[in-house]
């Protein structure tokens, strides 16, 4: 199972978003139907308990079809622009499984990074700054 899949599990109501990727064959990796897939996004409904390692996801591109995807094929979108709102993507630290919402995007010579603040805060001085890369964009 993916890691990241693993906190997702504990609040059922969570809809990520999520991208799929590397699904084309190359050399020995086989790939999954053939990469017909390849960059459809969508939303992450449940790890498939029937059939360990896949994802229930409900692509809304390009085509509106629910899969059980292999997991490895399966990665949280990260956020773009203000305004998504997003779970911290790390099941180590504190911050996880709450929901914050984007206020700015921005990049350093570090990478991309995102100033939140908590859901219904209405504190606007209080806000916390962290990578993109440990972020994925939920909807409601």
């Amino acid at each position: 199972c993916n890691p990241y899949m693993e906190h997702w599990r504990m609040d059922r109501n969570l809809r990520v978003k999520v991208r799929l990727h590397n699904m084309k064959p190359m050399l020995r990796d086989p790939g999954w139907r053939s990469g017909d897939f390849e960059n459809g996004t969508g939303i992450w409904k449940a790890t498939d308990t029937d059939e360990a390692g896949y994802a229930k996801v409900q692509l809304t591109w390009p085509l509106v079809i629910t899969l059980c995807v292999p997991e490895i094929y399966v990665t949280p979108m990260r956020p773009t622009q203000p305004q998504e709102y997003v779970i911290v993507d790390d099941d180590n630290s504190l911050l996880c499984c709450r929901v914050y919402l984007v206020l700015r995007v921005r990049v350093s010579v570090d990478g991309p990074f995102c100033d939140l603040r908590e859901k219904g805060s209405k504190d606007k001085k209080d806000f916390i700054t962290l990578s993109t890369n440990i972020l994925a964009v939920v909807v409601f």
